[in-house]
């Protein structure tokens, strides 16, 4: 609401109380939406750290799993995925469907690794994210596993690699 400061030449004492009354209520409720909002930012912040403290170190497990199960496709010729890299249904009946941290589309050589963080409170942003360190260690896992990277980059949520059998 907007206080009211005009006076009018039809000003009667019944609209100057209301007058009053309305800026009076707009000043208590701008004073009870300031202190709102600095509780507000405050359970934010603490609810950003603890979220914080929940990042897990990459590459975790399932991420590990995934790059030896993405090596073998890569090695074996084998096609997966649609061109996102989301498992389809022959790949998911052959066992071979990798978890939402990792997706590879064989026809791009491409795989994309997320880090699956959650969002910040009160922000579009994720709580996380990968590191140069986590990066550099995808690389050496997939250097480990000999896949050639071609290319990477980095997106909202994680990093990807183009990548070739590097034994050929």
């Amino acid at each position: 609401m907007v206080l009211i400061y005009s006076t009018t030449p039809h000003d009667t004492d019944e609209i100057v109380s209301l007058r009053k009354t309305i800026n009076d209520n707009e000043a208590a409720f701008s004073a009870l939406r300031s202190v709102h909002s600095v509780d507000q930012r405050r359970l934010a912040n603490q609810y950003d750290a603890l979220m914080a403290e929940q990042r897990p170190t990459y590459p975790t497990e399932e991420q590990l799993r995934a790059l030896d199960l993405v090596t073998t496709l890569v090695r074996d010729d084998i096609g997966y995925g649609d061109h996102l890299g989301a498992p389809r249904d022959v790949d998911r009946q052959v066992g071979h469907a990798l978890p939402r941290s990792v997706s590879f589309s064989s026809s791009a050589h491409r795989i994309n690794i997320y880090t699956l963080a959650p969002y910040r409170a009160m922000s579009t942003l994720h709580a996380w994210a990968f590191t140069d360190h986590d990066i550099q260690a995808f690389r050496d896992e997939l250097k480990k596993r000999s896949l050639r990277i071609a290319s990477e980059w980095e997106h909202e949520d994680g990093v990807a690699f183009q990548v070739f059998d590097a034994r050929v």
